[in-house]
């Protein structure tokens, strides 16, 4: 397989991986680093291609709170400190946005919560980078212990 298309699979599984589609944006990290590929333009790629597949996450969110408006606006008088401060601090979970399973659905939440999209774009870009800096640092030496075994 030649190298763009290599790397365009590698951006479009991580957008993939962003929402709730399966993907396998990991796997594909290791294989390619482990094939020469520069880890930075695999960074960059995985976390940019990620972070837009977070944004529409988060697009869907703050579309859905037009559907069930009356519930939430009962929800939100409800309970208005909880709303303020998650509007407030809410957007530092964009973090943990990489995690497994919970992951997906934060850029979801934080749309619902219609938290400041700046911040939220900036947390989640900042937690997929992370993700991708700890798959290469953790990643690469694996990589080469197999390659020894």
């Amino acid at each position: 397989m030649g190298d763009e298309v290599s790397l365009w699979l590698f951006v479009v599984s991580a957008f993939t991986s962003a929402t709730f589609f399966p993907g396998t944006a990991d796997l594909l990290f290791l294989h390619l680093l482990d094939r020469g590929h520069s880890p930075w333009l695999l960074i960059v790629s995985g976390t940019l291609s990620s972070t837009v597949g977070a944004f529409v996450m988060y697009a869907i969110g703050w579309m859905g709170t037009r559907w069930a408006h009356r519930q939430w606006e009962k929800w939100r008088m409800r309970y208005p400190v909880f709303f303020q401060r998650v509007r407030r601090w809410g957007s530092v979970a964009g973090l943990l946005s990489p995690l497994p399973i919970v992951g997906d659905g934060i850029p979801l939440v934080l749309g619902l919560f219609r938290v400041s999209p700046v911040w939220s774009v900036l947390f989640l870009a900042a937690g997929k980078c992370l993700r991708f800096l700890v798959l290469w640092v953790v990643g690469e030496p694996l990589l080469m212990w197999f390659r020894l075994a």
